[in-house]
């Protein structure tokens, strides 16, 4: 599914950022999530259309340093 950030505030769902009016392409199961379900139901977050073009930007995991690495 497609959803698209409604709200004046930052999602991360699925791995992805969505910055206000960025939609990102999801698995349905997150469907069943109870905070993605809430942002649903409170129209912060919208199913888009499905030719709705995808702009939310993947998350980059940093890594730590330890202090073996320094």
């Amino acid at each position: 599914m497609k959803i698209t950030n409604k709200s004046k505030r930052l999602y991360y769902v699925a791995g992805q950022k969505l910055i206000p009016g960025q939609t990102a392409e999801i698995d349905d199961s997150w469907k069943e999530i109870a905070s993605v379900k809430t942002a649903l139901d409170g129209g912060e977050l919208v199913l888009a259309k499905t030719d709705a073009e995808v702009d939310a930007a993947p998350v980059e995991k940093s890594t730590k340093s330890t202090k073996a690495d320094k």
